[in-house]
């Protein structure tokens, strides 16, 4: 069995998608299954010797002439297709030499299917969004032989969820991140809170700021919320006008570095709109972070089972009273942390989950 995946770009900035790509190609490399990841030329893709890179033509839906003409010799040579996300060029003509070539196809959307994601812009960007997946999408879904959602929750959010051809398959984390080492101390304050993640109405920034202002000054004034993550430039200079001194704004991290930042703080903060299974969410878990969110992430009733994680309503009072409530008690805060990292460790080791996309791509 050979593994092509395919994926627009590899820039970590990104987030989920590359990671999980990433990931999946060094567990198939571990399990001495050849494979290949197929994106556009970046730093990133340099770096990685399982990347090939074809040069983009155009910012539009990730257009690649290159890509065009040349796909069709790797895509020969592989078995199964994996493809991450459905908005760009690379999925439309991979689905085309796929079925040109008889290849095994699998989608994995990576949120991008969520009625929450598709309406989360203007009307304009969102019908645009509908009817896209209404013509392009529908046909992705049909032609895959699996499509992939990352939880139950994205699954049940999503269009084509129901399909009898989805299926659900947890992301994983490397468990060695909680070993990586503080250098240095990144914030200033005794009481240190964490965010990372791109900065986007979905991810609920705005409330998380809200809540954080909302903070007595006399509890707020040891407090110190760093947010790591980048956006459009309007919005997170809006995000910033509105934040209290306390808030601090680093931009995109990435490698030891955020797993430094998670390792050093306190509480790591995941206040979603709407979020399948967050990688940022499993890595605090691992990084042994006590962590409150919402009610609205994918994973909401297992924490609440699992008694791993503080998760409330999306609303700004309910997230103010949450974040006093675990910072004033130690014993609260100890908990989460040893029940996080049990819970993530027990079900989210990528090791682990890997067997089940091999089992999948082993299917006849």
């Amino acid at each position: 069995m050979k593994v092509l995946q395919v994926i627009p770009y590899m820039e970590t900035k990104y987030g989920g998608p590359v990671f999980v790509a990433t990931m999946i190609s060094k567990f198939l490399n571990v399990n001495n299954i050849e494979n290949k990841i197929l994106s556009t030329n970046s730093k990133q893709a340099r770096d990685n010797n399982a990347v090939i890179e074809y040069k983009k033509s155009a910012r539009f839906w990730f257009f690649s002439f290159d890509f065009l003409f040349n796909a069709h010799k790797e895509v020969k040579k592989y078995d199964c297709i994996l493809v991450h996300g459905v908005y760009s060029f690379f999925s439309f003509w991979i689905f085309i030499l796929a079925l040109i070539y008889r290849k095994n196809i699998f989608l994995r959307p990576a949120g991008m299917l969520d009625m929450h994601s598709i309406f989360s812009g203007s009307r304009l960007k969102s019908f645009v969004r509908l009817l896209y997946l209404l013509s392009f999408g529908v046909f992705y879904s049909l032609k895959s032989k699996k499509i992939i959602f990352n939880s139950e929750k994205e699954r049940s959010n999503s269009l084509f969820g129901t399909f009898k051809k989805s299926i659900v398959l947890f992301n994983g984390v490397d468990p060695d991140i909680v070993n990586a080492v503080c250098i240095k101390k990144h914030f200033s304050k005794p009481i240190k809170l964490f965010f990372m993640g791109r900065i986007h109405p979905i991810k609920g920034i705005e409330l998380l700021i809200d809540a954080v202002n909302n903070i007595d000054a006399d509890i707020r004034k040891n407090i110190e919320l760093i947010v790591a993550g980048d956006g459009d430039r309007l919005y997170v200079n809006r995000m910033k006008s509105k934040s209290c001194s306390n808030i601090k704004y680093i931009g995109h991290i990435e490698g030891d570095l955020k797993y430094q930042y998670l390792n050093e703080c306190d509480i790591y903060l995941q206040p979603s709109h709407t979020e399948g299974l967050s990688n940022s969410m499993l890595e605090a878990m691992f990084c042994k972070v006590a962590m409150i969110t919402t009610t609205n992430v994918g994973l909401a009733n297992e924490l609440l089972l699992n008694k791993a994680a503080e998760v409330v309503a999306y609303k700004r009072k309910d997230l103010t009273d949450a974040t006093v409530k675990v910072i004033q008690s130690e014993k609260i805060m100890a908990q989460y942390k040893c029940k996080s990292y049990k819970f993530a460790n027990d079900f989210f080791s990528f090791e682990q989950n890997i067997h089940n996309y091999i089992d999948i791509f082993n299917q006849k």
